[in-house]
C-alpha cells in the first residue's frame, strides 16, 4: 500500500548531521513538532527510520519502508515567521505489524534506557519500550530462574507474561508462578495505564520481590467490567515483599489496594505512599485480605465508597501484625475485620519509632531510616541506617523511650542512664552512661559518671569500663557517709564500716567504726569517710566495674552489729528522714526526733534505730576503734578518782567520778581504771 505523508522540520534539521545516514534522519521523527507527526505516522510506522537516498529500502522485524518519491517546497508559517521545508514522501510499508496511538503509548522525553535486545539484535528500548515497534522488552532470568525487572518495560512484560496477554509482550507460554526481583526504582512513563499483575481468572502464585526498590507513577482506572485494581490483582498463595510504591501512583477500581487488590498470600515489608479511591474495599497495602499482611505501612491517602483502611479494607478471615498508616490519611487503619494496625503521627514517624517497630523481631536487615535526614522508614540493608530503641531511667524505674542510630549521641541529664536493648548499638564518643545489651545478654557500658545529688536507677546490672563518682564535703565536716552502686577506692579519705553501737539510755550514744580492707568500698554497702580536713572533694573510681541493678524504693542496709541498728544507704533522696533516723551532721549523727524537714540526699546513709530500742540517745559520736570497755560517764560514787588519756597521761587526780571530766573536750578517757566517753 502507498500512503502520502507530509511532515513538517526546520531547514538545520535537514542539513546538519542528517544526511546519508538513516539514524541520523530518524532523530526527524521523535521531537514534538508543531503538528503531532507520530499520531500521523502511528498507523504506518512508529519512528521510521529514514534513508537520504533516494530509493533507498529500509528492513527491519517492524517494516518494510522504500521511498519512492521526495519532493519540498520552502514556505512561511504564521505566527513562527520562520521558514520551514515541507517534505513530501511517498512511501510503500510492507510485512509488518502496526500500532495506533493508545493513552498507553511511551511519549517521548521518558526516563531512557536504551538498550538492543540479544534475541533478534534489532530491538531499541527506551525504559523497556521498543522505540521501533510496540512491545516490552523481556525482563531476563538470573541464576536461580527468577525474571530481573530493571525498567517499567520489563515490569509490563512481566505482568504480560502472568496473565497471559502477548499484544506487546514476546513469550513462549504465559506462566502465573515465576518470580521476580526488582534489580532498580521504576518510574513508569506518563500517560501509560498499568494492568495488574494476576487477574481474576489468572492469579499469581510466584514471588515478586522489590528488594527495596520503588515503583512510582503507577496509575490503574475505573473501567466497565469493575476491575480489581492494584499491582497485583489476585494473590493466591504467591508473595509479595520488600517493596514501595511511591507517592506518584494513583489507584483507582472497584476492589482496590496501593500493593494488591485481593490477596490469599503473604505481603510483607511493604509501604505504600500514593492515592486510592475505590467502590468498595480499599487499602493502603491491599482491598480484601484472605492471607496474610505483615510490617507494612502506608502514608497515601484512601477513599472509598463502602470500606476503607490505611492498611486493608476488608480482612474478616486473614491476618495483620504489626502495620501502621500515617494518622489523618484515613479514618481507620483496617475497614472490616480484625488485626494490628496502628496509626502514627508524622513526628513518630520522623522519630524512627515506626522504624524500630517495622524492624523488631526480624532478624535480616529490612527497615532503616537516617535519623535527622530521613521523614519516614526506608526499605534498605545498610546497618548503619538500622534504628536502635533506648529507654532511659532519670532516677526512678519510669522510662521514655527514644530511638537513635548507632553512634547517635543520646542527651541524658542528671544521673538518667540510657538501656540500649538490641545489640549492635555504639555510643556516640563522650556519650556516658549509655548501657548496651550485648549478643550473650550481658549489658556493658563505656563510661559511667554517677553525679552527686542526684537519683539514680537502673533496671539491669552491667559492666563499666570506668564508673567514677565525686562529692564535696560541708566546710563544717571531716565525716560523711557513701553508698555507691560499684566497688570503688579513693585516695581523698579514709574509709570506714560501722561494727558497733553504745546506746545506753545515756544522752550520747557512741558508734565505733573500723577501717575497711585495702580503704575499698564494696557495691550496695552503706559506710563511711573521713578526709584530713573540712570541704575535701572525695572522688571514688572503679575500671570494669560491675554496677548493680538498682531495687526500686528499697533501703540499703547494713547491720551495725547485734545492736538492732542499721546504717541503712539510699541511691535516690529521701525526705524526710523518720523520727527513729539519725542523720550526720558536723561530724556526729544526730536524731531526727521531731523535726519534719530533715532529708537525705541520694549516695548517702543514716543511722536507723530497731523499733523497740528504749530511750534513745539524741546524738552519736564517732569512735574509731572498738567499744569493748567503754562506758559512759556514770553517777556520782564516794571515792575519787584519776583521770588519764587514753595514752597514760594524768589529767586530774582525786575528783569525784561525777564531775571528773567536766570541762574537758569530748573523747576517750580512763576514769577510775575504766574506758569512759564523753
Amino acid at each position: 500500500m502507498k500512503y502520502p505523508v507530509t511532515f513538517l522540520t526546520s531547514t538545520p534539521a535537514l542539513t546538519t548531521g542528517h544526511s546519508g545516514n538513516a539514524n541520523g534522519l530518524s532523530t526527524l521523527f521523535t521531537p514534538p513538532l508543531l503538528f503531532n507527526i507520530r499520531k500521523t505516522l502511528c498507523d504506518i510506522a512508529r519512528n521510521i527510520p529514514v534513508a537520504a537516498a533516494h530509493g533507498n529500502t529500509i528492513s527491519s522485524p517492524c517494516k518494510k519502508i522504500q521511498f519512492i518519491k521526495i519532493t519540498r517546497k520552502k514556505t512561511m508559517i504564521k505566527p513562527f515567521n520562520k521558514p520551514l521545508w515541507i517534505m513530501m514522501l511517498a512511501l510503500t510499508v510492507s510485512a509488518g505489524p502496526t500500532r495506533s496511538a493508545t493513552p498507553t503509548e511511551p511519549m517521548a522525553g521518558s526516563t531512557t534506557n536504551a538498550q538492543s535486545s540479544s534475541h533478534d539484535g534489532s530491538h531499541v528500548y527506551e525504559n523497556g519500550f521498543c522505540t521501533l515497534c510496540d512491545k516490552y522488552q523481556p525482563a531476563t532470568q538470573n541464576g536461580e530462574g527468577i525474571y530481573e525487572i530493571a525498567n517499567a518495560g520489563q515490569l509490563f512484560w512481566f505482568a504480560a507474561l502472568v496473565n497471559g496477554d502477548n499484544t506487546h509482550a514476546e513469550f513462549d507460554s504465559p506462566d502465573r508462578t515465576v518470580s521476580a526481583v526488582l534489580t532498580a526504582d521504576i518510574n513508569i512513563p506518563e500517560g501509560m495505564t498499568w494492568t495488574p499483575i494476576g487477574g481474576d481468572s489468572t492469579p499469581y502464585e510466584g514471588t515478586f520481590d522489590g528488594a527495596g526498590h520503588t515503583i512510582d507513577n503507577m496509575k490503574t482506572v475505573v473501567n466497565v467490567d469493575k476491575g480489581n485494581r492494584g499491582l497485583v490483582c489476585y494473590l493466591f498463595s504467591g508473595i509479595i515483599k520488600n517493596l514501595k510504591l511511591g507517592e506518584g501512583c494513583a489507584v483507582t477500581g472497584f476492589y482496590t489496594g496501593g500493593i494488591c487488590s485481593n490477596n490469599s498470600g503473604t505481603i510483607q515489608n511493604c509501604t505504600y505512599a500514593g492515592t486510592i479511591d475505590s467502590q468498595n474495599s480499599a487499602g493502603g497495602i491491599c482491598g480484601n485480605n484472605y492471607g496474610t499482611i505483615e510490617n507494612c505501612y502506608t502514608t497515601g491517602t484512601v477513599n472509598s465508597q463502602n470500606s476503607a483502611g490505611g492498611i486493608c479494607g476488608d480482612s474478616n478471615y486473614g491476618t495483620i501484625t504489626n502495620c501502621y498508616w500515617l494518622k489523618g490519611t484515613c479514618p481507620t487503619g483496617i475497614g472490616h475485620g480484625n488485626g494490628e494496625a496502628t496509626s502514627k503521627t508524622k513526628e513518630q514517624f520522623a522519630s524512627g519509632e515506626v522504624t524500630y517497630l517495622l524492624q523488631n523481631g526480624q532478624t535480616t536487615q529490612t527497615w532503616g531510616q537516617t535519623l535527622g535526614t530521613d521523614n519516614l522508614p526506608v526499605l534498605t540493608t545498610d546497618e548503619a541506617r538500622k534504628v536502635y530503641a533506648y529507654s532511659i531511667y532519670n532516677g526512678s524505674d519510669a522510662a521514655e523511650t527514644g530511638y537513635a542510630n548507632s553512634g547517635n549521641a543520646i542527651s541524658l541529664e542528671g544521673n538518667a542512664v540510657a538501656v540500649v536493648e538490641t545489640a549492635g548499638f555504639t555510643a556516640a564518643d563522650g556519650n556516658d552512661n549509655v548501657i548496651v545489651k550485648n549478643s550473650n545478654d550481658t549489658y556493658t557500658c563505656n563510661k559511667f559518671v554517677l553525679t552527686d545529688g542526684a537519683d539514680f536507677y537502673s533496671p539491669v546490672t552491667f559492666t563499666a569500663g570506668e564508673a567514677t563518682y565525686s562529692r564535696t564535703l560541708p566546710t563544717t565536716s571531716t565525716w560523711g557517709t557513701v553508698v555507691l552502686p560499684f566497688e570503688a577506692t579513693t585516695t581523698d579519705a579514709t574509709l570506714y564500716e560501722a561494727t558497733e553501737i553504745v546506746a545506753d539510755g545515756s544522752e550520747e550514744g557512741l558508734l565505733g567504726v573500723t577501717a575497711t580492707d585495702n580503704n575499698a568500698l564494696k557495691a550496695n554497702t552503706p559506710a563511711l569517710l573521713k578526709a584530713n580536713t573540712p570541704g575535701t572533694t572525695v572522688s571514688f573510681s572503679a575500671t570494669g566495674a560491675t554496677v548493680e541493678a538498682t531495687t526500686a524504693n528499697s533501703p540499703i542496709e547494713k547491720a551495725i552489729g547485734e545492736s538492732g541498728y542499721s546504717l541503712t544507704g539510699t541511691m535516690k533522696a529521701i525526705s524526710p528522714l523518720t523520727q527513729d533516723c539519725y542523720f550526720i551532721s558536723a561530724d556526729k549523727f544526730w536524731s531526727v526526733g521531731s523535726q519534719t524537714t530533715v532529708g537525705m540526699k541520694a549516695f548517702r546513709a543514716c543511722i536507723s534505730a530497731p523499733a523497740a530500742s528504749g530511750v534513745r540517745p539524741s546524738s552519736m559520736r564517732i569512735v574509731v576503734g572498738g567499744l569493748t570497755g567503754i562506758d559512759h560517764v556514770g553517777t556520782p560514787e564516794d571515792e575519787p578518782v584519776d583521770v588519764y588519756t587514753t595514752d597514760g597521761r594524768q589529767l586530774r587526780r582525786g575528783v569525784n567520778p561525777g564531775s571528773a571530766l567536766n570541762g574537758l573536750p569530748h573523747g576517750i578517757y580512763i576514769v577510775g581504771g575504766k574506758k569512759v566517753s564523753k
